[in-house]
C-alpha cells in the first residue's frame, strides 16, 4: 500500500511525458504545414528570367491562375483526355447548380399590393429554394479558365511548331548565316583599307 502513491505518480508522469511529446510533434507538423508553399508544378530551381514564363506556358498559367491543371480537372469532374464539349457540359451544369435561383414572377402579384408578412422562424426556411454557393461557382469558373488557358497554350505551341523557320535549328541557321555575312563584309572593309 505504501508503494501505491509512488506507482500512481510514475504512471501519471510517464503518460504526461508521452502526451507532451505527441503534442510537441503535432505542433511542429502544424507549423511546417502552415509555412509550406506548394510548388505549383514549377521546377525547384526558379530563374528570375522574364523569358522563363514563356518557356513553359503551363507553368505560367498555373502561377497566374493559382490552380494546377489536375485541380481544375478534379473540380470540373472530367478526365484529362476529355473533349472540350464534355468539359463545357460539366462547367455549365456546375455553374447552374451553384448559381442563385431566379426570382419567380407572378403576374397577379404585381397587380396587387403586397401584404406585410409577419416575421417568424417559419418564414426563414423555404423548402422550394435551392441552395447555392458563390465560392463554389467561383472555383468552377477558375477551373474552366485554367483548362482553357492550357488548351490555348497548346494550340499556340502547335502553331509555332508548324510554321517553318520558327524552330531552333532554323533560328541557329539564320544566326550562323548572319555571322557569315558579317565576316564577309568585315573582310571587304579590310581589303579596302
Amino acid at each position: 500500500m505504501s508503494n501505491l502513491p509512488k506507482l500512481i505518480a510514475q504512471v501519471t508522469f510517464g503518460a504526461s511525458k508521452a502526451f507532451g511529446k505527441a503534442f510537441m510533434e503535432m505542433g511542429r507538423q502544424a507549423v511546417s504545414n502552415a509555412t509550406h508553399k506548394p510548388d505549383l508544378n514549377e521546377p525547384s530551381q526558379q530563374s528570375n528570367d522574364k523569358n522563363a514564363s514563356q518557356a513553359n506556358p503551363s507553368q505560367h498559367a498555373t502561377k497566374q491562375l493559382k490552380m494546377t491543371l489536375d485541380e481544375a480537372h478534379l473540380i470540373l469532374n472530367v478526365k484529362r483526355e476529355a473533349s472540350l464539349d464534355d468539359i463545357q457540359h460539366n462547367y455549365d451544369h456546375l455553374f447552374k447548380m451553384n448559381s442563385p435561383p431566379q426570382p419567380k414572377v407572378d403576374p397577379k402579384a404585381e397587380a396587387q399590393p403586397k401584404k406585410p408578412q409577419r416575421r417568424s422562424h417559419l418564414n426563414k426556411v423555404k423548402p422550394d429554394t435551392q441552395p447555392y454557393s458563390h465560392y463554389l461557382q467561383s472555383k468552377v469558373v477558375r477551373a474552366f479558365e485554367r483548362i482553357q488557358a492550357e488548351q490555348s497554350s497548346r494550340i499556340e505551341t502547335e502553331k509555332t511548331e508548324d510554321v517553318p523557320g520558327t524552330d531552333q535549328n532554323a533560328n541557329q541557321d539564320a544566326q550562323s548565316s548572319d555571322k557569315a555575312q558579317n565576316t564577309e563584309s568585315s573582310d571587304k572593309t579590310e581589303k579596302k583599307d
